[in-house]
């Protein structure tokens, strides 16, 4: 399984609907957005390998050519806990499992 770390720093309201916009996701495992620091917000997203491309697609048609933000995308090593069944997290669980990044692509 291949994860990727999302890191989105965008001025507040802008990071804020984007949070809302991903939500539903099903690519996205996990979503979290910081407190304000001098005006913008950080969102913080584990993604698996389905729809990443056009999970960054939509990120970057979002926010076009301003330079007011900035996204980083990292390979996740390991995530803990792991993935529960059906009786677990819904959200992990369609991960199937964690593990190392096998180099695919962004």
């Amino acid at each position: 399984m291949s994860l990727k770390y999302i890191q989105v720093t965008a001025p507040a309201a802008r990071a804020e609907a984007l949070r809302a916009a991903l939500a539903d996701r099903s690519s996205i495992v996990d979503l979290r957005l910081s407190g304000i620091e001098d005006g913008e917000r950080t969102l913080h997203l584990v993604a698996g390998p389905q729809e990443r491309q056009e999970l960054f697609d939509d990120i970057q048609a979002r926010f076009g050519p301003d330079s007011d933000w900035r996204m980083i995308a990292l390979p996740v090593e390991a995530s803990v806990p792991p993935a529960r069944g059906a009786g677990g997290c819904p959200r992990a669980a369609r991960l199937g499992g964690h593990g190392p990044d096998p180099g695919g692509a962004l």
